[in-house]
């Protein structure tokens, strides 16, 4: 397409919605609702999964080796550890049997005769805290664990991981049929939005198809008010997203000061690549549909 063509139809464009204002702000604004709902949903999945790996809940394992294993057999215990699929090996934390007892001094320093009945025993257990990629895989991956000479204990949390994989399973459900619903609702818009604009311009498009116009002449403009329609709410939703977010989060931590805000800035960028492209995509094929009997002309 010339440089002078785009010219011509981006202005086209922009002066069509100038004049269909009245039509083009309310399905702007649908737009914008839509595209809010779908980015909520998407941000409650991602604060769910930010939220378990904040507490060590969903992708964490931690076994217990044997009093009796010596050094070079707990070592070669964690190479074996680190070899199993599904095991996130870089992060794998070594606990000794003296670690874990200064912790526990620590953690009860206020009551300092506690330890004292020890009598310089330590009861506790060598272990591995074994982080791991997907819920999905943990119940082989405990198979595998237990399947380990001198593992003595395991400590696992398959049911909580199962229940996160369940809430998280409901979340991307909820939020296809929220896409579903945008891109009838938005489309649905688009086509009656353009399809009032092309009725205002009825007598200059038959006089344009007349003097010898093509289909594509002729509705190239009105398919670039639909984009330009998408393009806007997009952008439009994003900000009103920030504030929408931050307001709640703000309320979240004020109140509950146990759950963990995934920051914005993580998912920032995916939200609006996803509304930029869902919001020119519906007002793309709602402006084609509207104009496709030009196009077949």
């Amino acid at each position: 397409m010339k440089s002078y063509r785009f010219a011509y139809f981006l202005k086209e464009a922009l002066k069509g919605l100038w004049r269909n204002k009245n039509y083009g702000i309310p399905t702007i604004i649908v737009f914008i609702l839509c595209l809010l709902l779908v980015g909520s949903s998407y941000l409650i999945y991602e604060n769910v999964d930010y939220n378990m790996n904040s507490l060590g809940l969903a992708k964490e394992i931690t076994i217990f080796i044997d009093s009796a294993t010596t050094d070079e057999q707990v070592e070669a215990i964690g190479e074996r550890i680190a070899a199993l699929d599904n095991v996130d090996a870089e992060h794998i934390v070594y606990i000794s049997k003296e670690e874990a007892l200064a912790e526990e001094a620590d953690k009860y320093a206020q009551y300092g005769d506690l330890l004292q009945v020890l009598d310089g025993d330590n009861p506790l257990r060598d272990s591995f805290v074994i982080p791991y990629e997907s819920n999905e895989g943990v119940s082989t991956l405990v198979y595998q664990l237990n399947q380990i000479e001198d593992v003595a204990k395991i400590n696992n949390r398959l049911d909580l991981a199962g229940n996160i994989e369940s809430i998280k399973s409901g979340i991307l459900f909820v939020i296809l049929g929220f896409i579903i619903m945008l891109v009838a609702i938005c489309v649905f818009f688009i086509v009656n939005t353009i399809g009032l604009a092309v009725m205002a311009r009825a007598d200059e498009i038959l006089i344009m198809r007349y003097i010898g116009a093509t289909g594509w002449f002729v509705a190239l403009p009105f398919i670039f008010e639909g984009v330009i329609i998408g393009l806007v709410s997009s952008i439009l939703a994003y900000f009103a997203q920030i504030f929408v977010y931050n307001h709640i989060a703000v309320a979240i931590v004020g109140n509950f000061s146990i759950i963990n805000i995934c920051p914005f800035e993580l998912v920032g960028n995916t939200i609006l690549l996803g509304f930029v492209v869902s919001g020119v995509l519906c007002g793309a094929i709602g402006s084609f549909i509207s104009m496709k009997k030009y196009l077949k002309a």
